[in-house]
């Protein structure tokens, strides 16, 4: 296949010649203005540089999935890139070590402006194939763009993509391709995307967008120099779920994280077991009239006024649960080095389990001032997790689909869980089931176990139970409901 390379200056002549070549006629009806496609591309996409010791700067691409803080635009630029991009594997500590030093450059016609950024997280594993990290940049006049990410998954074989990158020395470039089949090097790949759009070096991290100029994949890897390989948006958009919150430093006691739902609107957020919580606070606040201001690290002192007295004064607290938490570490760099702007800071790895709040570490709060803006992001599923959201069925639907059952008194039982969403990736979205269906039951898979009905809110439990218990490392044989005929699904209890 012929694959088009788009520059600035030519980007307006060869979208007009790319508007000639066929597309899938599925894809046609919503396909954008290829100019259109590109202006968006561009506006979301970053230059990523990151100097390492003496050596020349690393370089590389990144793409905001999200905004926060503050102002018309929120404040900040959540940017997602390589890991190998900001770091270098030392052989002395055997770690990768961040980048002390770590910029980002939005397009703008005619003007060069570089932009600070912090890692809030990262991780390369070769043998899983993961390679991501998480910027926030702070960015109030909002040169930066967050990009539209694709909800469905309806890419396949032979459906068009665009990879958007900053080649060294070049400018921003946007190359078309098709989605091609790929024989994997490793068993687990449905996280990954083959593609023959060009990419080139310095085109790590960059996005790989659809027809509609949605993301849908982060360009990662060359494979054998002629395969580009993408880590599937929507498979870590699953796998970390992203959040912010603003922090006030007059809040008189604990303020719960709230969270979307699909039917209830706002929820308390909640980390459960098998799940894992990681925090980035970003500004300052003052603490007194006369003292100043401090990030979320806070100060020394102050011990009779503090909420906790073993975290700093003024520091930024979380609670998961009964357990409490200081939003007050920095990222290790070079050489064992800690990266700690004096406005950022992060905490560490939270894996208890309960609802989250956070507050100000001071029990006074009549001097206080200002805010600070709260990024997190969830890792991983629960140990009951299988795929769905779930909600009491329909009136209407539970007589027309008979959904009760008899206990042994004979009393009539209502039961059903109604799916409202099924997960990408997951064990439900594997076995087929769709919004509407209606889990009945759920039975421990090995040969023996018996068959316990559900309703919306014991399936979770259930399952948990299933998987703790004496059948843990079964599967489950899953019983659903749809229009009106029962079918059997096995899940496996591995948690994916």
């Amino acid at each position: 296949m012929y694959t088009r390379r788009v520059t600035f200056l030519a980007a307006i002549v060869v979208m007009l010649l790319a508007c000639c070549r066929s597309a899938d006629a599925q894809e046609a009806p919503r396909n954008i203005d290829k100019l259109e496609l590109y202006k968006r591309v561009r506006q979301c996409t970053v230059k990523v540089s990151a100097r390492i010791g003496e050596k020349v700067g690393k370089q590389g691409t990144g793409v905001c999935f999200m905004r926060a803080g503050g102002g018309t635009h929120g404040e900040y630029a959540v940017v997602v890139t390589n890991s190998h991009v900001v770091s270098e594997y030392n052989e002395r500590t055997k770690r990768y070590e961040l980048a002390p030093t770590i910029k980002v450059k939005p397009w703008q016609k005619g003007k060069e402006t570089w932009l600070e950024a912090q890692v809030m997280f990262h991780h390369l594993s070769d043998k899983l194939w993961f390679d991501l990290a998480f910027l926030t940049v702070k960015d109030p006049d909002g040169l930066i763009s967050k990009a539209a990410v694709a909800t469905q998954r309806d890419h396949k074989v032979g459906s068009t993509v665009y990879a958007c990158g900053n080649p060294q020395d070049e400018e921003f470039l946007v190359d078309d391709g098709e989605i091609v089949d790929f024989k994997w090097p490793v068993k687990d790949s449905g996280q990954l995307l083959a593609h023959n759009a060009l990419i080139e070096r310095g085109s790590s991290g960059g996005g790989l967008f659809n027809s509609r100029g949605e993301l849908i994949g982060i360009n990662t890897w060359l494979y054998e120099l002629r395969t580009g390989i993408a880590q599937d948006a929507q498979w870590f958009f699953e796998w970390f779920r992203f959040g912010s919150a603003s922090v006030g430093s007059r809040a008189g006691d604990w303020q719960n994280i709230l969270v979307s739902h699909e039917e209830h609107g706002y929820v308390d957020m909640e980390l459960h077991k098998g799940q894992s919580l990681y925090m980035a606070a970003l500004g300052t606040w003052t603490y007194n009239k006369t003292d100043g201001a401090t990030n979320a690290g806070g100060v020394s002192g102050y011990e009779n006024r503090r909420v906790s007295k073993e975290h700093n004064y003024a520091s930024a607290l979380v609670r998961v649960g009964e357990s409490m938490f200081a939003i007050g570490n920095g990222m290790w760099g070079t050489d064992g080095a800690v990266v700690a702007p004096p406005d950022f800071r992060v905490s560490e790895r939270i894996s208890t389990t309960g609802k989250v709040s956070y507050r100000m570490n001071d029990t006074d709060i009549s001097d206080n001032g200002g805010y600070l803006t709260l990024m997190y992001f969830v890792m991983g599923n629960p140990v009951w997790y299988i795929g769905v959201d779930t909600a009491a069925p329909w009136k209407d639907d539970r007589e027309r689909w008979n959904l009760y059952t008899t206990d042994e008194k004979g009393n009539r039982k209502e039961i059903g869980a109604r799916v409202i969403k099924v997960h990408d990736f997951s064990d439900c979205a594997h076995a087929g089931l769709k919004k509407g269906d209606i889990i009945i039951s759920v039975t421990g898979y090995a040969g023996a176990g018996e068959k316990t009905y559900v309703t919306e809110s014991t399936l979770n439990s259930v399952i948990q139970d299933l998987r703790e218990g004496k059948a843990k490392g079964w599967r489950i044989m899953l019983t659903y409901r749809r229009e009106g005929k029962d079918h059997e699904v096995l899940l496996g209890l591995d948690g994916k």
